[in-house]
């Protein structure tokens, strides 16, 4: 099926010249299997003031993808207060992947994943891949979340969230805004592949309760506070990540740091960790997580600049590479490539190619 700026949902949806207007409209139809292909071009989403969300998707199974990578551009306009989102996933095995999302209003939430039924849960087996999420303001009192892909459900299980890059979220500038990050899970997801930068709560929390959730090679820079937050959380993974240059503006910052009670069980390996302030490393609260095989060093990308504009991928002097774990490394990096290209994996969204 596919949807269209110019479409109309009194169409048949089977061809780009029968394309729909609507997200719903195709929601309403697709079943599991089916692909939605959104047309390129600005789809300007709700209404200033709007007391409801963007985009609902509930089917089960359906495929929903930018007819090319960032061609569909969401932008959601809908103003409403804590918990509103520009996406919200509700059914399971679904797949978004290469559409750019923005907010030009107070939107908290960006793409999340949420169960609107307890029994059973909906959301699983989602993937979250090649978006671009940007450029969401916050709400004024800063004070409710508003994360740019978030897993909201406690209990889901095979949520996968790769390769997107996450910008922009919350006022960057902003010593105030706490909870606003670029990546959260509330479950088990993966985090993989990511690049977030200028996200003004930091840039990955692993927050709240059931724990179990996976952070590996992600590239993450120039966030307000911390690189990655453990908080309320257990038995996370924490690995492969390139931590640099964070918590430049607030106080309550670090590379790796953790917040509010303890947080047992997590294991932190294999983390390429550098210009963090006030420190790389501040956990004090994850019982039995010693971090190990950490580097301390300059990541070299190619083209470091803070403000996302830069090249990330590695130099071949770079500590990073040959420097990961393969135990539950992805099998791909940002780019596609095949990990490991050399002896071991790499650390960082991007794996080593000679050029």
């Amino acid at each position: 099926y596919y949807l269209s700026t110019s479409g109309s949902d009194t169409n048949n949806g089977t061809s780009p010249a029968t394309a729909w207007a609507t997200f719903s409209q195709a929601d309403s139809v697709a079943v599991s299997g089916d692909t939605v292909r959104a047309l390129n071009g600005t789809y300007y989403l709700g209404t200033p003031g709007q007391t409801s969300d963007c985009i609902h998707t509930y089917s089960s199974g359906v495929t929903w993808t930018s007819d090319t990578k960032w061609g569909a551009k969401i932008v959601c306009q809908a103003a409403r207060g804590a918990n509103a989102a520009i996406w919200v996933i509700a059914g399971d095995n679904e797949t978004v992947m290469n559409f750019d999302l923005s907010s030009n209003s107070t939107q908290n939430l960006g793409l999340i994943v949420y169960s609107f039924s307890s029994n059973p849960l909906k959301g699983n087996n989602t993937l979250i891949k090649g978006n671009k999420v940007h450029d969401m303001p916050h709400d004024g009192s800063c004070t409710d979340f508003g994360d740019g892909i978030s897993v909201q459900t406690e209990g889901l299980s095979g949520v996968v969230i790769d390769a997107n890059v996450v910008f922009n979220i919350g006022p960057w500038s902003s010593t105030s805004c706490s909870a606003k990050f670029g990546i959260t899970s509330k479950g088990n997801a993966v985090i993989s592949n990511n690049i977030v930068y200028h996200s003004s709560g930091g840039g990955i929390e692993l927050h709240c309760c059931q724990g179990g959730a996976v952070a590996t090679n992600n590239t993450l820079f120039n966030n307000t506070r911390a690189g990655i937050v453990v908080d309320t959380t257990s038995g996370n993974t924490i690995q492969n990540n390139i931590i640099y240059n964070n918590g430049t503006i607030a106080t309550k910052t670090c590379g790796i740091d953790d917040y509010n009670v303890p947080s047992p069980g997590t294991t932190i390996s294999n983390n390429l960790l550098y210009g963090n302030q006030p420190a790389n490393y501040c956990v004090t609260d994850v019982a039995g997580s010693t971090p190990a095989g950490q580097a301390l060093a300059d990541p070299q990308f190619v083209n470091y600049q803070g403000d996302g504009s830069g090249d990330y991928h590695l130099t071949s002097t770079s500590a990073a590479i040959d420097s990961g774990t393969s135990t539950n490394g992805p099998a791909f990096d940002y780019d596609g490539v095949p990990r490991p290209q050399g002896s071991h994996w790499d650390i960082g969204a991007f794996e080593f190619v000679p050029r």
